[in-house]
């Protein structure tokens, strides 16, 4: 995968900056946030996305992710 565009693609998604950090064939990524509400809103959003993925494999929804 081209890292510097999934970089780019979830900095859009979360709206901070974000770092994927390569160690051989492992990695992290890193989300940054400045302060406690910025977090909250990093949590919302992945929240979101994980009941939206959880309802897409029940087949409760279409939603396209």
């Amino acid at each position: 995968a081209d890292i510097v565009g999934v970089e780019e693609d979830l900095k859009d998604i979360f709206g901070t900056k974000v770092n994927l950090v390569e160690k051989g064939k492992r990695g992290k990524i890193e989300i940054e946030y400045y302060s406690r509400d910025e977090l909250e809103r990093l949590i919302e959003i992945m929240r979101s996305f994980f009941f939206l993925v959880s309802l897409n494999s029940i087949g409760k929804t279409n939603t396209r992710i």
